[in-house]
């Protein structure tokens, strides 16, 4: 049997708990390489991680190394990324410090292909000489462009700047690594280069683990996600200050689920009778159940949306933006309602809501879609198969 190639995976977090998209999407993929590969990891992180949810990722890996930001880090990595005209959240996840340990590690592993996670970790991708693969995962400077147009004050200067910093950025890593993958086909075209030799490799959803339940539907409508990420933010109180107020006209029993971490004060407080904050969601799998519609009114961010596939997955009728359904690519008004506005939103709410026989249309369509589209091992396999061409 032939010794597996060794693979050093860097990431700027920690891939569990599955709590953030970027994290769910790494952990799958070690889980699947690491039948065919040999695989290091490197995690930069802001927070401590247990010791099961380390164990949980060991379980994959030959070797596990955290390597914790300090504030003084992130600050000096900031004021780099400013002198040198690049995105800010760059400079808060590189530290030279932490670029030298991983340098060392790579070399005294043996390391035969990196493989890097966004564009935070291209700094510590360039310290290797051999392969390295880099992962976009999303478009991020459409992302920025996207909140640019509906920011105002400080906050509209910041968004330019990061969009126009990003799209260089990204330049410089097509560039710089020898092989590039991203989330999607809308995302690849979305980036500011000439595209065609980044492979998309998409997310996937695990049918199994997603399967519907049949428990009583508490919640009329429901959104989820982590809800200290802007978009999510700004989707979670579009629902409660705009699409509440409309959805209430027409029916005042109106039940609301809102779930996902978050330490947003104007979010906590808006829970009520119509309206079900839950911020410690153990397993998402018990806020889906309850749920009789999913919304996703992203109007900024880029990139495929997990919460969609997984309550597509469990047999739940999805309603989504136009951008948000870009990267899905799901038939509108078969497998998923498409609304361009709140008012649009709440309209197809209430047509779900009152036709019992579409919502359940909707919602087999919607799940043999994902179900067909979206393989974990479909996905996986693609990357390992990219790996193994630079071996």
């Amino acid at each position: 049997m032939d010794k597996k190639k060794k693979i050093a995976v860097i990431a700027s977090r920690f891939p569990y708990p599955l709590n953030k998209g970027d994290k769910l999407r790494l952990y799958h993929q070690i889980r699947y390489l690491s039948q065919y590969f040999e695989i290091h990891l490197h995690a930069i992180n802001e927070e401590n991680i247990s010791l099961s949810d380390q164990k949980t990722v060991r379980d994959f890996c030959a070797s596990v190394t955290n390597y914790k930001l300090n504030t003084i880090q992130k600050a000096i990595g900031v004021g780099r990324s400013i002198l040198k005209g690049e995105p800010i959240q760059v400079g808060y996840f590189f530290s030279s410090t932490i670029k030298n340990k991983i340098k060392k590690r790579l070399k005294n592993n043996a390391i035969d292909l990196v493989y890097c996670q966004l564009s935070r970790t291209a700094g510590y991708g360039l310290t290797f000489d051999g392969p390295v693969i880099f992962d976009y995962q999303d478009c991020f400077s459409k992302n920025y462009e996207r909140a640019y147009k509906y920011a105002s004050g400080l906050k509209k200067w910041f968004y330019k700047r990061e969009w126009k910093s990003m799209q260089h950025f990204e330049e410089r890593i097509h560039h710089d690594f020898v092989a590039k993958t991203i989330i999607s086909d809308f995302d690849k075209d979305s980036l500011p280069f000439e595209s065609d030799t980044v492979k998309v490799v998409p997310n996937g959803v695990d049918p199994n683990f997603y399967a519907p339940r049949f428990e009583e539907k508490k919640i009329d409508v429901l959104f989820s996600g982590n809800l200290n990420y802007q978009p999510n933010t700004d989707a979670a109180l579009l629902i409660i200050e705009k699409l509440y107020p409309l959805l209430k006209e027409n029916n005042k029993q109106i039940q609301i689920g809102i779930a996902g971490n978050t330490k947003n004060q104007k979010i906590i407080q808006a829970a009520n009778e119509n309206i079900h904050i839950v911020t410690n969601v153990k397993d998402m799998r018990e806020e889906y159940a309850k749920a009789k519609i999913y919304i996703a009114p992203l109007f900024t961010g880029a990139g495929l949306q997990n919460k969609l596939l997984e309550a597509m997955s469990m047999g739940i009728a999805c309603i989504a933006t136009p951008i948000t359904n870009l990267s899905l690519q799901a038939v509108p008004d078969k497998e998923i309602l498409i609304a361009d506005s709140i008012e649009a939103f709440a309209h197809s709410i209430v047509q779900l809501l009152q036709q019992l026989t579409f919502r359940e249309q909707i919602a087999e369509a919607g799940q043999k879609f994902v179900h067909k589209n979206y393989s974990w091992d479909g996905a996986n396999e693609k990357l390992k198969c990219l790996m193994e061409s630079y071996l």
